[in-house]
């Protein structure tokens, strides 16, 4: 996930390759040039954030809506059998049952 931290480093990073650009090419770096990308940079993390908590959301009620049909579907299922299990892909190995099977 996107954290604070990662967005501090990312500005202290690009502020200090701006500096040592500058330097190394004996430029003037004015305050207004760091302020801007430092905006931009802030800008693009918060928006990548925002997109990222959309999409975990949308897991999220997947998810939840998934929980909800199995429930009724168990709920279903009970009331219907008597008891039930899941079988393997081999087709003879019980992998879980209910309390009901075992008896």
């Amino acid at each position: 996930g996107f954290h604070m931290s990662s967005l501090a480093c990312a500005l202290f990073n690009h502020i200090a390759a701006s500096v040592w650009s500058a330097k190394v090419y004996e430029e003037d770096l004015p305050l207004t040039t760091i302020i801007h990308n430092v905006l931009l940079i802030t800008v693009l993390w918060t928006c990548a954030a925002a997109l990222q908590n959309h999409h975990l959301r949308a897991l999220y009620l997947a998810e939840h809506d998934l929980l909800i049909e199995k429930q009724a579907s168990q709920s279903l299922t009970s009331m219907i059998c008597d008891a039930t299990c899941w079988l393997a892909c081999d087709g003879d190995t019980i992998v879980a049952c209910d309390d009901r099977f075992n008896s």
